[in-house]
């Protein structure tokens, strides 16, 4: 098949590089073949993709690209250890809980139905229903992916965008408000990113945890809210009423 060329391909294209002078030092040509390999199997797609994950560590370890300290080749067992301990270190299982808690709150529609509770709860007025999405997206984005949440609340917000015209400025709020609130709500929590689960490994020798970070992160973000729904409300001029068809549409979402 044509995958299992690409694929045979891909590793004779990594014997070739192997067997070539690369490099003078042995180790930084076996990892250079190793890159090679695992940046062709990423872009030919020959197998899959989490596949193709997994055999980094793998072939870290049979290829014997670690060194140690005094800078001779680390030995397999060593470096199995240091690329087990690297894998299932805190900072990945926080991420991983992260993307299981955005999986069970999208498969039992824990999100859809409490943004529908709050959105029905708004009322009519145009201000009030922004501030209200803004709020949604930015609460879901402190748990779930700031990609997902946007996702979730701009199917929520159907119901309204269809009664409005393109130009209309509400409309033209609500989707500029959705997407700045996910952005506030990403950097308020430290699993509501990957970039922010890394940075709790860097700050935790500061003494900085969780509390500590929300302290600062969160009314940064609620500040930021606050402040761009305010923008939108007297750049837009919001003055469209939120039509009671629409409403009625929404409490059946």
């Amino acid at each position: 098949t044509p995958s299992n060329s690409s694929a045979a391909s891909d590793v004779y294209k990594r014997q070739i590089l192997l067997c070539i002078k690369t490099f003078n030092d042995h180790v930084q040509k076996r990892c250079m073949a190793m890159l090679a390999l695992v940046a062709l199997f990423w872009a030919t797609e020959a197998i899959p993709l989490y596949v193709t994950a997994l055999l980094v560590p793998l072939l870290s370890v049979v290829l014997l690209v670690y060194k140690t300290e005094d800078g001779s080749v680390m030995p397999a067992s060593q470096a199995a250890s240091k690329v087990l301990a690297a894998m299932w270190s805190g900072t990945i299982m926080v991420l991983f809980a992260g993307f299981t808690l955005s999986a069970a709150l999208t498969k039992y529609n824990v999100a859809k139905v409490l943004a529908s509770y709050l959105l029905s709860a708004a009322g009519q007025k145009p201000r009030n229903v922004l501030l209200m999405i803004m709020g949604v997206v930015f609460f879901l984005s402190m748990w779930i992916s700031n990609v997902a949440s946007p996702v979730l609340t701009y199917s929520l917000c159907q119901p309204i965008l269809r009664t409005l015209n393109a130009d209309a400025p509400f409309a033209k709020a609500l989707v500029l408000g959705v997407a700045f609130a996910a952005d506030f709500g990403g950097m308020a929590s430290p699993i509501s990113s990957p970039q922010n689960v890394f940075s709790m490994t860097y700050l935790k020798p500061y003494g900085v945890g969780w509390g500590q970070f929300f302290a600062v992160a969160l009314p940064c973000g609620i500040i930021c809210l606050l402040l761009v729904w305010g923008e939108m409300c007297l750049t837009f001029d919001i003055c469209l009423l939120y039509t009671s068809d629409a409403a009625d549409e929404l409490d059946g979402v």
